[in-house]
């Protein structure tokens, strides 16, 4: 089991406010001891980047390369997901227009993955709003209705979907948040390349006891995110910081066969720069504490 970060993980300059390039996370992690990383495209529908302009390819190339000088690899990503409280999401779903720039986008980010290595890509699974609660074979087929050409690129680029746990906000009940379901998701599909990620943040979130589910989906798990929280809010803080119960989810997933890499879902955004480098230096600490508890 690697220990792995995101290109998301220092976020901003708090000194000026400029976002700190991917190439220079996968150097800072790479100083730190990391070893694989992820390319965090949550946000690429949300405004300017190193992949939003005509280069985007090369932009990507470039960070490959990068990480190749450095001696980390990438093994996933994050796509783009909606949110349902970030008030440019909601504009850009108000026309046809937005929407299909979110589409392309999305394919965008799967070519990304595909040309920096990543062998999965992290995806929320979405509701049908015309389906009723509990009926996850209609929430299913909407997934795989909308997410049609995405689906068909990942076959052809050798790219794995990774859906992700998630949780409910806003009391709504959301599609995706249970164990179950996304089993349900994967055995409905019977492809090898729709799997699961599992967020250890926002399962404990959900669930009493969320072992039972790391171990329902086993060897279906092919990505983690790894942070923690007070079991309220998904505040993405470091392990040991929160009320998780880090012995039991690591137990739980090397009994359940799970061979994923450990990729934290953490972030220093807030931090003077001169403090960001240690504390990828403890990150990767807790991450090799957390590796020693997975028997």
């Amino acid at each position: 089991m690697r220990i792995g970060n995101m290109t998301s993980a220092l976020g901003v300059r708090r000194e000026t406010g400029e976002k700190i390039h991917p190439n220079e996370v996968v150097r800072r992690c790479a100083a730190a001891g990391f070893e694989v990383m992820d390319v965090n495209l949550c946000g690429l529908h949300r405004g300017p980047g190193p992949f939003r302009g005509e280069d985007w390819r090369k932009a990507a190339e470039e960070l490959r390369n990068e990480a190749e000088k450095c001696g980390v690899r990438f093994v996933q990503s994050h796509l783009p997901y909606r949110s349902m409280s970030m008030q440019c999401d909601l504009d850009l779903f108000k026309t046809a227009e937005g929407a299909e720039l979110y589409r392309e986008l999305s394919l965008r980010a799967i070519e990304i993955t595909h040309i920096l290595g990543g062998e999965w890509a992290v995806i929320h699974p979405m509701n049908d709003r015309d389906a009723v609660v509990g009926d996850n074979e209609a929430h299913i087929r909407y997934n795989l209705r909308i997410l049609d050409r995405e689906i068909e690129l990942c076959h052809k680029l050798n790219v794995g979907l990774a859906f992700e746990n998630i949780f409910d906000q806003f009391h709504l009940r959301r599609f995706g948040m249970r164990a179950m379901e996304l089993k349900q998701f994967i055995d409905y599909c019977s492809d090898p390349l729709i799997q699961a990620c599992w967020d250890v943040g926002h399962g404990n979130l959900t669930m009493d006891e969320q072992a039972a589910g790391i171990e329902l989906l086993g060897e279906h798990i092919k990505a983690l995110h790894i942070h923690d929280n007070n079991g309220k809010d998904d505040l993405h803080t470091m392990p040991f910081t929160g009320n998780v119960q880090w012995e039991k989810v690591m137990h739980a997933l090397y009994e359940s066969g799970c061979k994923a890499d450990l990729v934290f879902e953490t972030g220093f955004s807030g931090m003077p720069d001169s403090l960001k480098d240690h504390s990828l230096t403890v990150l990767k600490s807790i991450g090799e504490h957390l590796v020693s508890l997975y028997r």
